[in-house]
């Protein structure tokens, strides 16, 4: 497969919360006005959001200096019930552009005695965050056993989802006579605990006017008119995440122990060991080639995420995860271009000092890489996990083998040649030391042999006088 398949995975549009509210199943009327219009500021409107999830709201003006000129009407009120089939949580809110990140939003669960309103700051249940001053009104969730629904109510003013000036470039708010995005989400059928609701049980809607939508049943079967409402289907960010984890796991969990493994064994002195010809020929090849395509992977995976949290409008580096992968990237970066501009050898038998310096910081950062990269598959599964659930337990299981298995390779191949060393050089040591004594006892050896042979011609000379 070529590498620029991996890049065409990516979508373009983030992911939208899901939640729903439920209300009441009886005792809510629709106003008739003249020729079957509504007004939800005298009744509760509905809307069926899906085959499982219905809407309703009614609108509560300002009894006193309402201006009706006035759209954004930060002094209006909403109620809004929802209606689930099922037991789940449920989430209902405001959203600037139809998407999750930057949305305002009322979630409940049926665990609990009431909803809470939050701020969708990211993605992650981490940037889920609560809302502080704000009170919802008649807020409640329950589980209805006659009809098997989950239903949550509340009631709350236009400005708790944010109304701002209508020139803001980031409006959030409620609109009364102008296009409002709604969203909505809930979780899985008896899952109460606030976890990734899946690719279905989400959406986003656009009404044109809460007071008068047209969208607004009048008849039993709740049909919507689509010209009043319409619907906006985001692609999921799943598979771009997907590929990202894919790229990831090619680079440092694959590539990357190979490049190191290739080093640590092409000189080990080992009958048995594989490949041993070729990694004593052709290991430099191997190493830079892996290196190479570590590199490539690395640098693609880096920027499908930081294409991916663009387009989910989240924040850039705002938890570890993220930041240990900007300080890979930027890690890498150096440790293939230090082993391209590496310093060369003074003679096949003797190393410079810098040479030395640069084998020593090469092998360090290639190994202290090898370990954060380790770290950032286990971490980015977690969140995976943690976001789309359904991860099987066997990943971890296959990660972790395929982990230790190249650990015994790297790190035990370094201890042995290590060893080696150690023992080469009191060996070496040895032989200097063996070599040393024998010189001095040869040379005293000689010092003792010529002073024999002055005493003996000292003596033939006195026998000869």
């Amino acid at each position: 497969m070529r590498l620029p398949a991996f890049v065409t995975i990516l979508f373009t549009a983030a992911s939208t919360l899901v939640g729903g509210t439920h209300g009441h199943t009886s005792g809510h009327s629709h106003a008739h006005g003249d020729e079957g219009a509504v007004d939800c500021s005298t009744a509760f409107c509905k809307l069926q959001l899906s085959n499982d999830l219905e809407k309703r709201w009614h609108i509560h003006l300002p009894s006193n200096d309402y201006d009706p000129s006035d759209d954004m009407c930060a002094q209006c009120k909403i109620t809004v019930q929802l209606i689930y089939n099922g037991y789940t949580w449920l989430g209902y809110g405001v959203s600037p552009d139809g998407g999750m990140v930057g949305s305002t939003v009322v979630i409940g669960r049926p665990s609990e005695e009431q909803p809470t309103l939050y701020e969708l700051e990211g993605k992650m249940k981490m940037r889920v965050r609560p809302v502080t001053g704000f009170n919802l009104e008649d807020a409640s969730i329950k589980y209805d056993n006659e009809n098997a629904q989950t239903i949550m109510e509340f009631t709350t003013a236009f400005n708790t989802f944010g109304v701002t000036e209508e020139d803001d470039e980031y409006r959030v708010g409620i609109s009364l006579k102008s296009p409002t995005n709604f969203i909505y989400a809930h979780g899985n059928e008896g899952n109460v605990e606030l976890d990734y609701h899946g690719g279905s049980n989400k959406g986003s809607r656009t009404l044109e006017n809460l007071i008068n939508p047209e969208a607004a049943s009048m008849e039993d079967d709740g049909e919507a008119s689509a010209s009043a409402m319409k619907s906006t289907t985001l692609k999921s960010t799943k598979n771009a995440w997907m590929a990202h984890g894919i790229l990831a796991f090619l680079a440092w969990g694959v590539c990357a122990p190979l490049a190191i493994s290739a080093a640590v064994l092409r000189d080990l002195d080992w009958n048995k060991l594989p490949f041993k010809e070729f990694l004593a020929k052709f290991w430099l090849h191997a190493h830079a080639g892996l290196n190479s395509l570590n590199y490539i992977f690395t640098v693609v995976a880096f920027a499908v995420a930081v294409k991916n949290t663009s387009r989910e409008m989240d924040d850039h580096f705002d938890h570890t995860h993220p930041r240990m992968g900007l300080s890979i990237f930027i890690l890498v970066s150096f440790q293939v271009l230090g082993g391209f501009l590496r310093p060369n050898h003074l003679s096949k038998e003797a190393k410079s000092t810098l040479r030395k310096t640069w084998e020593s910081v090469h092998h360090l950062l290639g190994v202290a890489l090898f370990c954060m990269g380790v770290y950032q598959l286990y971490s980015g599964l977690s969140m995976y996990r943690e976001r789309y659930s359904g991860v099987s337990s066997v990943f971890y299981i296959v990660l972790g083998a395929l982990v230790f298995l190249w650990a015994c390779i790297i790190l035990g191949g370094s201890l042995y040649k290590l060893i080696l060393y150690i023992r080469g050089g009191q060996k070496e040591k040895l032989t200097d030391s063996t070599e040393k004594h024998g010189n001095e006892d040869g040379e005293n050896d000689l010092n003792f042999k010529e002073e024999e042979v002055v005493e003996n011609v000292d003596t033939d000379e006195n026998e000869v006088i």
